[in-house]
């Protein structure tokens, strides 16, 4: 997925709401804002989220890290922002996505009935259901964000995990987001996902739109979108260290396009290639694993992902 400088950077759905269409919108009768509008506010708290999570997340990468002197605070502040993140995109894809494809029908059994809202629906499928399991066991499940980190006198490769109480007593990570493996999510890998899959399902919206309801009109989009290509300079630029297990994972690419000083775009992909760093072809030496539990005062025992791992 290609974007240009300036205007493809407001991402696709922007270009194709904004349009006048052939048809009538129903936005008035379900009560809702304009399709426009709620696509708007839904990015802005998206953004909101995903940039507080960078800017504490690029001084961890910053700075020399020792593990023992750790701040709790810093440790907080990155899981709390991150899990306001999550909720902040499944509130996007899973819910607001749908009502903006309701403003194009008068009632919730058109839309549902409709080929291209199923097909929507169903795209990034995989993608969908990780937010959905993951939002649901934090808010519904007493799960938790637990941080997790391979580190060295100078390095740190920050990540977390959902928590959950295994069958065994154990707290470690929940099997139906990690699978059967005691594993966590690198934020290098993470944010890479999330970001390239906000940019995909703007453009399968924008798609679904086009076909539901064909605009008259491709007009000019107001705003500045640098916000856009700021955030992708971000995350492409964060040291690529995934977790062991994720380099058998689809690779989510982030790339900047032209210089970094005279940026033209950016390059989205997500798939087996180009092939990502992990932090076994990283040649580092003497790392540790480490998982910032905390006491309840009941539990006794604690899964620590990657514990048996040795580069």
């Amino acid at each position: 997925m290609k974007l240009n400088a300036p205007f493809e950077l407001c991402t696709p759905a922007v270009r194709t709401l904004g349009s006048e269409f052939n048809k009538p919108l129903y936005f008035e009768n379900h009560s809702l804002r304009h399709p426009l509008g709620i696509y708007n506010e839904s990015v802005s708290h998206v953004r909101a989220k995903l940039e507080k999570v960078l800017g504490v997340l690029e001084v961890t990468f910053k700075e020399e890290f020792e593990f023992s002197n750790r701040n709790k605070e810093w440790d907080d502040s990155l899981l709390t922002a991150q899990k306001e993140f999550i909720y902040a995109m499944y509130e996007h894809v899973v819910d607001d996505c749908k009502m903006i494809l309701l403003c194009f029908f008068l009632t919730k059994e058109q839309r549902n009935s409709n080929a291209r809202y199923k097909s929507f629906i169903n795209n990034n499928k995989s993608y969908r259901r990780l937010l959905r399991v993951s939002t649901n066991h934090l808010k519904h499940s007493h799960g938790r964000l637990r941080g997790h980190f391979f580190h060295s006198e100078k390095f740190c490769a920050p990540g977390y995990f959902v928590e959950t109480m295994l069958p065994d007593g154990a707290l470690g990570p929940y099997p139906k987001v990690h699978g059967n493996e005691d594993t966590a999510f690198s934020f290098a890998r993470d944010l890479r996902l999330h970001f390239v899959h906000f940019m995909f399902i703007s453009r399968d919206l924008a798609n679904a739109v086009k076909a539901i309801n064909t605009p008259k009109t491709s007009p000019v989009p107001e705003g500045n979108f640098n916000w856009v290509l700021d955030v992708g300079q971000r995350i492409a630029a964060l040291p690529k260290w995934y977790y062991p297990n994720e380099g058998r994972l689809p690779n989510p690419w982030v790339k900047v396009r032209g210089n970094l000083n005279n940026p033209s775009g950016l390059l989205l992909s997500y798939g087996n290639s180009p092939k990502p760093v992990t932090l076994q072809s990283c040649g580092l030496e003497k790392i540790t694993i480490e998982t910032t539990y905390s006491g309840d005062g009941t539990t006794t025992s604690f899964r620590v992902p990657y514990k048996n791992w040795n580069g």
